[in-house]
């Protein structure tokens, strides 16, 4: 188990044995894969100069993006702006409502008012700004908005 192994077989191969490996193998892979939830009471905390922010994660409305800094869109028009890039914090919010869509952005699904086509389209948020949509990512947002 040096690797991390899931499971290991001896020769000659069982094939119940394989099936078992096999099974616990997608098991373990369908558990690792898994969005963390994203309920109404989750919280995250936002280290910043001036302290640490606990908010839940429903009040984001969008994350983005700027070199080694993320800005925290709020739905009470507030921003808080952290130190720590986009990715490390695309794992905890990705998942239910949640939606990378592009280099420099993540959005709440539930804010988004409209898609507007294009290149990638251009989504627009309940607070009046517009995100563009990366055109590799496009599909996955049509999808996730139903919009075929």
């Amino acid at each position: 188990f040096k690797f991390s192994a899931a499971d290991y077989l001896l020769k000659p191969i069982d094939e119940d044995e394989l099936h078992t490996a096999i099974y616990r193998l997608k098991k373990r892979l369908a558990d690792h894969t898994k969005a963390p939830v994203n309920d109404a009471h989750s919280r995250l905390a936002l280290s910043t100069a001036e302290g640490v922010y606990l908010i839940d994660s429903s009040s984001i409305m969008r994350v983005e993006a700027m070199s080694n800094y993320s800005t925290f869109y709020l739905r009470d028009q507030k921003k808080i702006i952290v130190s720590k890039t986009l990715k490390e914090y695309e794992n905890t919010l990705l998942g239910n409502n949640f939606l990378r869509i592009s280099r420099s952005a993540i959005v709440n699904l539930d804010y988004v008012v409209k898609y507007r086509k294009g290149d990638g389209g251009t989504l627009e948020m309940t607070d009046g700004a517009e995100v563009e949509v990366s055109p590799s990512r496009k599909e996955t947002l049509l999808e996730k908005l139903s919009i075929h």
